[in-house]
């Protein structure tokens, strides 16, 4: 089974060379075929070498719509991102899986449109070997969680707790949690809500008349003292 890797596409503004649209819409994984030379280049190098042909940029636009993948590649580009010297803003349009939604949190402001998704998880991966093996493979997994966790607390300026981070990347059965984006905006991890409407007001029940109140009373004890009456 073929993986579909992550392909790259940045690109300046035509009307605005300071302003560039990034595109992370596949899988953040590794390697990444290099058109020209035929080389494998992993994802975080290629996003490298583009992010530096950009040159010197003042805003970056960021567009995602991404399982995740690889933590290895996915960390070095949210560092790249966070490093950065232009404004940031992230436009998640689809789902921001995993390291997908880790790249996001790199990001000064996040826009999720009312359908998307962000979720996290702690990391997973395959081993093999003896006991020990997977005894360091674990705390392996459990170091490159907290990394992960330190870019979800950061970009949620208090609003998550860390008692509370851990609950959602765990999730019911260790698998994570998604968030609506309604959920993620109250975490902190997005800032705004595209096109979002105000929420539907829940219409108010109306007052009962008193003495409509008392007659519908005295007719309800009625029924019921009948229905004992029926039964007993």
């Amino acid at each position: 089974m073929k993986t579909k890797m992550l392909k790259i596409e940045m690109a300046a503004d035509p009307a605005n060379p300071k302003i560039a649209d990034i595109n992370i819409y596949d899988y953040v994984g590794s390697p990444f075929r290099d058109e020209e030379d035929g080389s494998n280049i992993s994802t975080a190098s290629k996003f490298q070498a583009e992010l530096k042909k950009l040159g010197d940029v003042s805003e970056i636009r960021l567009h995602v719509n991404s399982q995740g993948g690889l933590c290895s590649e996915g960390i070095s580009i949210y560092s790249q991102l966070l490093n950065h010297a232009a404004k940031k803003t992230a436009y998640i349009e689809g789902f921001a899986c995993s390291i997908a939604g880790v790249i996001v949190c790199a990001c000064d402001n996040v826009i999720m449109s009312p359908a998307s998704q962000f979720q996290m998880h702690p990391a997973r991966g395959i081993s093999y070997g003896n006991a020990d093996n997977f005894r360091q493979y674990a705390a392996e997994l459990d170091s490159i969680t907290d990394g992960v966790k330190s870019a979800y607390l950061g970009k949620s300026g208090g609003k998550l707790t860390a008692e509370k981070l851990d609950e959602l990347m765990q999730g019911v059965d260790g698998d994570g949690t998604f968030l609506t984006a309604q959920q993620a905006m109250d975490y902190g991890l997005c800032d705004q809500i595209s096109g979002k409407s105000a929420k539907p007001q829940k219409p108010e029940e109306p007052e009962p008349d008193p003495d409509t109140g008392s007659q519908n009373n005295a007719k309800n004890n009625e029924f019921v003292m009948n229905m004992f009456k029926m039964f007993f």
